[in-house]
């Protein structure tokens, strides 16, 4: 059995059907190598309130990296909260990644709020 074979692309995509999580992976693979989930819970929170943060945080714990790190797109290594993405981010179909709405609205008022 080949290596494309043996991928469990329902799984995959059962993964990839939550927008949140698309976001999340888009957010890992525009990294370039691992990334920590606090970063990514800074990237996704609607404020950067340290609380708002700490539950976003908490969030993908229990929901979205778990996720993730099963269906193999990510390798998510808890006890030092670091997030990397796996080659087989890179077999996903063309578009499979795009930004969940809001994204490119929300990095906007960030970089206008960083200037």
């Amino acid at each position: 059995m080949s290596e494309i074979e043996s991928i469990d692309w329902d799984g995959v995509f059962r993964s990839l059907a939550n927008s949140k999580r698309r976001e999340i992976l888009n957010f890992v693979t525009r990294e370039q190598g691992a990334t920590t989930d606090i970063d990514i819970a800074r990237h996704l929170a609607n404020d950067a309130r340290d609380e708002t943060v700490e539950r976003t945080r908490i969030y993908l714990h229990h929901l979205h990296l778990p996720k993730l790190d099963e269906s193999g797109l990510v390798v998510w290594n808890r006890d030092r909260g670091t997030v990397e993405e796996t080659a087989l981010t890179y077999q996903l179909p063309h578009g499979a990644l795009v930004s969940a709405p809001g994204t490119a609205s929300r990095r906007a008022e960030n970089q206008q709020a960083n200037d």
